[in-house]
């Protein structure tokens, strides 16, 4: 999963939903900042992380978020490429996988429910068929 971000910070797209994901459930990377590691179209511009990954004073607007401090979130975002046990407070530290892994639980146990009850509701309908009971 880090590496598929990695590959695909370029694509637009992409980077649009990752943001949308990272402002949503307040996370930063995959593992954590330091999955910016190494990646070309950040550490090229001087930046560690996204600004999505900062924390920021416009909490839920995906469109424009706004750093509460960027510097500072950089620079704790280069720190913890050295230290990953940093206590920030200017950028993001917990990863999202948890936050997704989450999410991906909560749709499947709903999805079972579903089937659950698809499957019993057709099982009574086929005994009903096949014992003959007329609903008048």
């Amino acid at each position: 999963m880090t590496e598929h971000l990695k590959e695909n910070l370029s694509n637009n797209r992409f980077e649009h939903y990752w943001d949308r994901v990272q402002v949503e459930r307040e996370c930063c990377g995959v593992q954590g900042p330091t999955d910016y590691k190494n990646t070309t179209i950040y550490n090229s511009s001087g930046m560690y992380v996204p600004e999505t990954c900062c924390v920021l004073t416009n909490d839920k607007d995906i469109d424009h978020p706004q750093a509460k401090n960027e510097t500072l979130c950089q620079d704790q975002a280069k720190q913890l490429q050295n230290d990953s046990t940093l206590i920030t407070t200017f950028v993001k530290s917990e990863g999202c996988y948890n936050f997704i892994l989450k999410d991906f639980r909560s749709y499947i146990h709903w999805l079972y429910i579903v089937a659950l009850v698809c499957g019993g509701v057709e099982g009574v309908f086929l005994l009903i068929i096949c014992c003959g009971i007329v609903i008048v």
